[in-house]
């Protein structure tokens, strides 16, 4: 019989001994779930006709169809709920233009007034990086606090990114970046490829 593996190899990170952090090799507590006190999020972004929401607080989400299947116009509705709801919404695009989005967003009914005070359109057309790009996107987080933010055109988004597509790595390079650009990121991101 052997003993167990040998894990020293995945110790790649340096040591942090802050003891306020929580790390994430370690147990996660389970005494909420266990005593029947864990509350799990709630969809409340995104809803439905009948008040359901589809879109969990604080996660990323990813809307999936075929060309031209709706997803602009699904993401632009969440977004006309949300600032109908008093909320900010971030909306980054490698596809449309300003026009595009913006005339989409009346045919939907948002209001106009609604539009220029709570909808911030970010068209990029080079990598966010660091620098003043990344503080840009930070000081629009900061400000505004958007509970909503949809990246429309990821896969034109990657190749701005010098990312391929069709590699597995940099997808996953791709989807771990997308929510990093600040702490006050979005309650839900919602993305379109």
């Amino acid at each position: 019989m052997t003993g167990p593996p040998d894990l020293t190899m995945l110790n790649t990170a340096p040591d942090d001994d802050d003891d306020n952090q929580p790390r994430p090799w370690q147990p996660v507590d389970l005494d909420a779930v266990l005593a029947g006190t864990y509350q799990p999020p709630q969809p409340t972004i995104g809803r439905r006709e009948d008040g359901t929401g589809m879109l969990y607080p604080g996660r990323a989400h990813t809307v999936v169809s075929e060309t031209e299947g709706g997803k602009t116009w699904l993401a632009l509705s969440w977004t006309v709920d949300e600032m109908n709801d008093g909320h900010h919404v971030i909306y980054i695009d490698f596809e449309d233009d300003e026009g595009g989005v913006v005339g989409r967003l009346l045919l939907l009914g948002a209001n106009r007034d609604l539009i220029r005070e709570q909808f911030h359109y970010l068209r990029p057309d080079m990598a966010l990086s660091s620098g003043v790009n990344r503080d840009d996107l930070d000081r629009v987080l900061t400000d505004h606090g958007p509970t909503l933010g949809v990246i429309d055109g990821v896969t034109e988004a990657m190749t701005v990114h010098g990312l391929n597509p069709l590699d597995n790595a940099d997808a996953r390079a791709e989807r771990r970046s997308r929510v990093v650009c600040s702490s006050d990121a979005p309650r839900a991101w919602c993305r379109s490829p």
